[in-house]
């Protein structure tokens, strides 16, 4: 790439022009290769600023192409106040084989850094970069990266390739590696480990639909930023509504076993609750629980989280039939009809127990404290319909559960 171009990369959350938040937006990255001069008001000056991204790569003065326009170009003075990071434009040209000139020259990309810091920018954005570099092109791009650092600037880089040496995630602070996103394909092996610094973007999407399957799909990968446009060269004209149908919420996550574990239908941002307590670390995919009780998971994508999921239960001592804990407290018959006993084989007359029925949903069906006065208690269930439930039996000196399922009537 190495047109005039602008790429916004937006903030975890919409913004208003009061900065009040509209949340759940994922970032994106949006190019518009058309030059503005931020001298004067302008439309992309405009349209920027509504969009308040988070990161704006365009052409400051001395960037390669605000130089190229008479060292006028995007003023970062008029977006850093809003909380917009501004990146400036140079070519790598393949760490500087491709042009030979002026154009990739390293000694005058070195010069522009100098004079894009004092542009008043955020960082550099390096186009045309090596996936995988040889011995000297990594000297080139670590001279980049060693020149913006002196300078106090972030570094972007751009291969547009989806496998790519690890050692560049080392040189800069985000990466380019898909110029052809769909909004389907997950994750490679080399964007894996640093996903929350990956750009993904398609050109040739025309209509806003397109656009936000791509991002909510590159959302739902894992991946930080995204964007689908008509073309570089411009802004489309349905950016405001491509924005608002991106301005949602994750879905709210299935969970179910599989293979012996607890699987969320979310594939990234996954994190595990226990009896509605955050389990920490748990933020894998699949959990394998390790308590009686019940567990869900929420989805949590750029600072947004969904609506909980469905329950499901556990219980450490899961059986079919009898269980008994050291009060010898057994539960029969299983499956059930109208009713079932709690039995207690070392009756002991005095205390009470509290005895909770809830459906696989984790919703509580049935609740009643019974003083004992008998080794067997029973419960009525013929108003429970048919299916699987969990009884919980806390008699003070513990609480056991047994998963109890109810037949036909």
């Amino acid at each position: 790439m190495n047109k005039i171009f602008t790429i916004i990369v937006s903030l975890a959350f919409l913004q208003s022009a009061t900065a009040q938040q509209v949340p759940c937006r994922p970032r994106i990255a949006m190019f518009n290769y058309h030059f503005h001069n931020d001298n004067s008001p302008n439309s992309d000056m405009s349209t920027i600023k509504a969009a308040l991204p988070e990161l704006l790569i365009d052409n400051t003065p001395h960037g390669y192409w605000g130089e190229q326009n008479g060292y006028v170009g995007c003023k970062p003075s008029e977006y850093i106040p809003l909380g917009i990071q501004v990146y400036s434009y140079i070519a790598g040209g393949y760490e500087g084989s491709k042009y030979k000139n002026n154009i990739d020259s390293l000694s005058i990309n070195l010069a522009r850094i100098s004079g894009i810091k004092a542009d008043g920018a955020t960082g550099v954005f390096l186009d045309e970069v090596s996936d995988f570099p040889t011995t000297a092109q990594k000297n080139y791009i670590s001279a980049i990266a060693t020149k913006c650092k002196q300078e106090g600037l972030k570094l972007i880089l751009n291969t547009g390739i989806q496998y790519f040496d690890s050692w560049l995630m080392t040189q800069c602070d985000y990466i380019l590696t898909d110029e052809k996103y769909k909004g389907t394909r997950q994750p490679t092996i080399s964007e894996q480990p640093f996903l929350d610094r990956v750009i993904v973007i398609s050109e040739n999407i025309t209509s806003d639909t397109a656009a936000a399957k791509l991002s909510i799909g590159a959302r739902a990968n894992g991946f930080g930023y995204s964007y689908g446009c008509v073309e570089y060269i411009n802004i489309p004209t349905w950016l405001n509504s491509y924005l608002a149908m991106i301005a949602q919420k994750p879905a709210t996550p299935t969970i179910s076993w599989v293979s012996g574990k607890i699987s969320s239908s979310a594939s990234y941002g996954v994190q595990w609750f226990y009896n509605g307590t955050l389990i920490s670390g748990a933020n894998s995919k699949n959990y394998s629980p390790t308590q009686t009780g019940f567990y869900t998971s929420v989805t949590t994508f750029d600072g947004c989280s969904s609506d909980t999921s469905n329950k499901i239960y556990y219980a450490a001592t899961d059986v079919n039939n009898v269980i008994s804990n050291e009060n010898n407290i057994s539960i029969y018959p299983n499956p059930a009809r109208n009713q079932f006993f709690i039995q207690y084989k070392k009756y002991h007359a005095n205390g009470r127990v509290n005895i909770s029925v809830f459906n696989t949903l984790g919703n509580k069906v049935l609740e009643k404290s019974i003083d004992i006065d008998s080794d067997t208690i029973v419960i009525d269930v013929s108003n429970l319909n048919q299916g699987i439930y969990i009884v919980q039996i806390n008699d003070g000196a513990g609480v056991i559960s047994q998963k109890l399922s109810i037949s036909n009537k």
